[in-house]
């Protein structure tokens, strides 16, 4: 059976670093912190290698990373998810 793309998002960090990139583009410096350096790095990666994420360089050596439209629509799917979630506050 082939890989399951899903199963990247097992990377701490990777869900949480999209749905901060919907709202626009950030520096790295803004991502990390946000979210713990090495973790944000880590899923840094695995956005790239999965194309969800691009970056471009601003001001200096500035990293600018944003979401490619194939990454806006997963980060619009997880904010489907999270108010699903969040619709029933009972878990029993």
């Amino acid at each position: 059976m082939a890989e399951l793309l899903l199963s990247k998002f097992t990377q701490k960090g990777a869900m949480e670093l999209l749905l901060l990139l919907l709202s626009g583009e950030r520096k790295a410096t803004e991502l990390t912190r946000a979210i713990y350096q090495q973790t944000a790095y880590r899923a840094i990666s695995v956005l790239l290698q999965l194309k969800l994420v691009s970056v471009k360089k601003g001001f200096g050596n500035t990293k600018i990373y944003f979401l490619t439209p194939k990454g806006r629509k997963v980060a619009e799917k997880l904010t489907e998810i999270e108010a699903i979630l969040k619709e029933s506050e009972s878990y029993e």
